[in-house]
């Protein structure tokens, strides 16, 4: 996993990348949903909170949140907080 931010103009962008199994790009918008899993027979662990909490946060303080993926290489989520002024 790696964790990155970068200072833009007016805000702070971070990426969070890892190596897993990937998503396919038509799921790019239900992971965000309350309590939606992608895997539910595998041994994936989770409740479908996660990201779902994500988004609230990120959005409440004025943020995106978005991913890119390759499936069978991985994720790299985005998200962006506004700096403070």
């Amino acid at each position: 996993m790696t964790i990155t931010g970068t200072k833009q103009a007016a805000s702070w962008q971070f990426a969070v990348a890892d190596n897993g199994q990937g998503i396919e790009a038509k799921y790019y918008q239900r992971i965000f949903q309350l309590l939606q899993r992608l895997h539910h027979n595998s041994d994936a662990e989770g409740s479908g909170l996660g990201l779902s909490l994500c988004k609230k946060a990120v959005a409440h303080h004025g943020g995106q949140i978005w991913l890119t993926s390759e499936v069978g290489k991985g994720s790299t989520f985005y998200f962006t907080l506004k700096q403070d002024e």
